[in-house]
């Protein structure tokens, strides 16, 4: 009997050797990840989306020699570009390094509950734009499996770097709002730093005069 003739026979006999107490799961692994690249087993598909101008992308799919396992997204020279790293199982890690010669503005932001504390993980961040829509993003380093991801937001903001302000509701409730940050690099905001929600204007006045309370 061919223990590797299916995926489901293969399955089984991974399991079956996962549980096997004192074997050493490594060596194993290795072992059968050998014997299915020799039976042509182990290629992947992945799929990635061309951009194509105009907020249209084409899917298009990638064949690979190996089998990314995990996925973590960072900004690894700081440069607003988000960087890929693949871990396979049965090939060497790979680096996706974004040279893309875009030129657009963009913002980063790295979230503390206090000076050299932790991450605010659940935190909303809000960007708002004197022209556009107001963009959202969640702190948290999900994302992957076994894995993760930077902590830090990026926003990307396109040609127009007119921007309101950044506004953050904390994971407790209380909201704070930061104004006058530097396009173009990181900042860290400090729970505690900012100005509370009670004092900010609202934000629709200051890109529509006609949005006023009241009225």
């Amino acid at each position: 009997m061919n223990l590797l003739a299916t995926e489901r026979s293969r399955r089984r006999l991974f399991a079956l050797l996962y549980l096997c107490e004192g074997a050493p799961i490594g060596f194993l692994w290795w072992t059968l990840n050998t014997i299915l690249r020799e039976q042509g087993v182990g290629q992947s598909e992945i799929y990635v989306f061309d951009n194509q101008g105009a907020l249209a992308f084409q899917p298009r799919a990638v064949t690979i020699g190996e089998n990314p396992n995990n996925v973590l997204v960072r900004d690894i020279d700081n440069d607003g570009k988000s960087d890929i790293l693949l871990v396979n199982n049965n090939g060497p890690t790979r680096l996706l390094h974004n040279r893309s010669p875009n030129t657009n503005h963009w913002l980063g932001l790295r979230l503390r509950l206090s000076e050299g504390g932790r991450d605010a993980y659940g935190a909303q961040v809000t960007v708002l734009r004197e022209h556009g829509s107001a963009l959202l993003r969640r702190v948290g380093s999900d994302g992957s499996y076994l894995s993760s991801r930077d902590p830090r937001i990026l926003f990307g903001l396109g040609p127009d770097p007119a921007l309101v302000g950044v506004r953050v509701r904390w994971s407790r409730g209380d909201v704070e709002e930061w104004q006058g940050l530097e396009l173009g690099r990181y900042h860290t905001l400090i729970r505690g730093q900012g100005r509370p929600a009670a004092e900010l204007p609202d934000f629709r006045a200051a890109t529509d005069p006609s949005a006023t309370t009241g009225s």
